[in-house]
């Protein structure tokens, strides 16, 4: 009969009583250990050392002919079966003259140990399709799997259920339900104690070598020394070379007295409820990956080492020291790095994230539900990153970015967004995408603005170019509610569609002679957008956008009702490419279709990927992927404005949009440096291109 002689809990393991009658089988720990990497007075020291001379885990070798453990890895899938089959004696395996598995050669090195996993039943695999199983090698073993796998292992045996779940996180409903039931009654784990008498198992997290030796070491009923209890302070420093995870079961706080490195090609892991606190300067360095899997009720948490909230006073300074921005470096991420935070808190940085990327390479920074606080930045991302970030910030100068970061859904302080958008902790880059923000309320649409009023002499003409300027384009009104007035359509039409609008009308002239061609420019709030403007706020803007809409389509039915055999051709740059696409997006029932000939849309910030369009990237150059492939920044501005070109308008239209021109192709690596680089070449190109189609709809004189 098997005896119980350990369990372990959240913070600590505790000797159980030997049951009366039993023999437990005896080990000795060696007074030296066998791994670089596992001290004698490790907690787990007796398990792993026991794992070892039991012939389970041979380790890995190291270049001075010494070995270790990496009591820290997440046991494979692989290096399961290999444990449960040397565990077992190694049995003989009846191997079949193919792998049972579409993902394990005959060659695989534990291709005998997952046969016999597999032929035992321990192991179903995963279906991937008709007759086809695999068994995801690499894949780490899940807390959830263990138990299933450990229950199978021992046939099986009945589990008294109890009328409501042990553990907080845990459903009745749970596919292995039954096999963390058997593992908390059989005593091989007590859980996670979570306050409150709560206990969770966290079934999805993966499990570590030096817990899989203990949880094998309960299982076989080894009678031991009492392990040594989880200590309160671990201090960490140097390069890790291997995957690496740092989580509660090691140690309540993971200190950081020297710089952390997470060299190339590695990745460290910090487990839900994971503290990790660092000393003054100190950085973590992330070239490989660092990957912080908290969730909401056990956020990771990375904060100074004077932070006595955090894990208590684990630098000994009572009272005496209050936590402050810059009391760390922070995390730096390597143009090779890639950060992943989920359920995170990072406070008192200098910089709490800040990464650097290149034309050949990217850093990675993906936070999700992550709170950066009380730092001197909250982010900094210089250079090309590949950037999304929700959840909140607070007491920083807040998140900078000179290229593309998706910081959507951030919570800024304010309901009325970052600054310079509103009044919160600020957004700095016209290349960070930020609506809709946590809080955010879509701007009352505004009324119908005042028709742009026709000359009393105008004449009709076969043709009318129709411009509408960019932001802030000149002119500018006297102030913010107040359009800018001009005397002649050239000077309102935007710098950018002047070239256009007379290379157009020079070709006209010449494909139908005698072609009337007159110029009209849409009299409208061009305001500047918020990051280009300390005195527009968002709302300001939107409904500058909206003026402009309205002012279009008024003009539109105003010129079209005088002269009904009137060709249009829109134009538009930046801000007047959006006007003109909102414009024709709406459905109002009114025909556009037999009056606008063409429509020339230059850097359009309301493009949608995959628009039908004609769309380069240069002249004569269809767009790419980087283009092609990516919309444009007004995406989530105003939900529910963005609508794709009437059916009949997208054979009739040619976009422009620059590779890396952040607002008509948001993506990882665009700026706003390509949008102001359309060259007038560019602009003839795009003229030549809308005046052949625009010339085959007029009459023949």
């Amino acid at each position: 009969m098997r005896r119980i002689v350990a369990v372990l809990g959240a913070a600590a393991l505790v000797a159980a009583t030997l049951l009366p009658g039993s023999a437990a089988p005896a080990f000795t720990p060696p007074a030296v250990s066998p791994f670089t990497d596992v001290a004698t007075t490790d907690t787990f020291f007796a398990p792993i050392t026991w794992l070892a001379d039991r012939g389970v885990s041979t380790g890995y070798d190291n270049a001075g002919g010494t070995k270790r453990f990496e009591p820290s890895a997440p046991v494979l899938r692989e290096q399961m079966a290999a444990f449960l089959w040397r565990l077992e004696g190694s049995p003989e395996v009846d191997l079949p003259a193919g792998s049972p598995f579409v993902d394990v050669p005959t060659t695989h090195a534990f291709y005998e140990a997952i046969v016999w996993l597999s032929s035992t039943g321990i192991t179903t695999g995963y279906v991937e399709g008709p007759g086809r199983t695999s068994f995801r090698p690499s894949q780490p073993v899940l807390r959830e799997q263990m138990a299933v796998f450990l229950h199978r292992l021992e046939k099986e045996p009945p589990v008294d259920l109890p009328s409501a779940s042990p553990f907080v996180d845990v459903a009745m409903s749970h596919t292995f339900y039954r096999s963390m039931v058997w593992l908390a009654e059989r005593g091989i784990t007590t859980g996670y104690a979570e306050g409150g008498g709560r206990t969770s198992f966290r079934p999805a997290q993966p499990v570590l070598r030096e817990q899989m030796a203990a949880f094998l070491f309960r299982l076989e009923e080894v009678d031991g020394p009492p392990p040594q209890p989880v200590p309160v302070v671990r201090d960490v420093s140097g390069t890790i070379v291997t995957d690496t995870v740092w989580g509660p079961a090691q140690a309540v706080v993971h200190r950081v007295t020297g710089d952390v490195v997470v060299a190339a090609g590695t990745t460290l892991t910090l487990l839900p409820g994971t503290v990790v606190k660092l000393g003054q300067g100190r950085v973590i360095h992330v070239v490989g990956t660092l990957r912080a899997a908290g969730t909401a009720a056990s956020p990771v948490v990375l904060t100074s080492v004077k932070d006595d909230l955090s894990g208590g006073d684990t630098n000994g300074d009572g009272s005496a020291g209050a936590p402050a921005s810059a009391d760390y470096a922070g995390i730096g991420v390597a143009t090779t790095g890639s950060v992943e935070m989920t359920h995170a808190r990072v406070s008192y940085a200098d910089i709490a994230i800040q990464a650097v990327g290149d034309t050949e390479t990217a850093a990675t920074v993906a936070l999700t539900e992550t709170a950066l606080s009380h730092s001197t930045w909250c982010v900094v991302a210089q250079g090309p990153v590949d950037g999304t970030f929700s959840g909140s910030v607070r007491a920083c100068n807040g998140v900078y970015a000179d290229h593309a970061f998706d910081a959507r859904n951030v919570d800024w302080g304010s309901p009325s967004g970052p600054a310079p958008y509103g009044t919160g902790v600020g957004a700095h880059g016209a290349s960070i995408a930020v609506l809709p923000w946590s809080g955010h309320v879509t701007p009352v649409r505004p009324q119908l603005a005042a028709a742009q009023a026709r000359p009393a002499d105008a004449e009709c003409s076969d043709v009318v170019l129709v411009g509408v300027r960019g932001s802030g384009d000149a002119p500018q009104g006297p102030d913010d509610t107040t359009p800018g007035e001009f005397t002649a359509a050239e000077s309102g039409f935007g710098y950018l569609n002047v070239p256009i609008a007379a290379r157009l009308q020079q070709q006209l002239t010449v494909a139908r002679p005698g072609t009337t061609v007159k110029w009209v420019a849409v009299q409208y709030l061009a305001l500047s957008a918020p990051p280009f403007s300390t005195t527009v706020d968002h709302g300001e803007y939107v409904a500058s956008v909206f003026d402009g809409v309205d002012r279009l389509n008024q003009l539109l039915d105003t010129e079209a009702a005088a002269c009904p055999g009137t060709k249009f051709v829109l134009m538009g740059s930046s801000k007047g490419a959006m006007v003109i696409r909102l414009a024709l997006g709406q459905e109002d029932g009114t025909d556009r279709e037999g009056h606008v000939a063409g429509l020339v849309l230059l850097a359009d910030p309301t493009r949608i990927a995959g628009s039908p369009e004609t769309l380069w990237e240069t002249a004569n150059v269809l767009a790419g992927p980087g283009v092609s492939d990516a919309s444009g920044i007004w995406e989530g501005v105003y939900p529910g404005s963005e609508r794709p070109l009437p059916t009949w308008a997208a054979p009739r239209t040619i976009s422009l949009c620059h590779q890396g021109d952040v607002f008509c192709g948001f993506r990882p690596g665009a700026s706003a440096g390509p949008h102001v680089t359309y060259s007038e070449s560019e602009m003839q190109a795009l003229a030549d291109w809308q005046a052949d189609r625009v010339a085959a709809q007029l009459p023949t004189r």
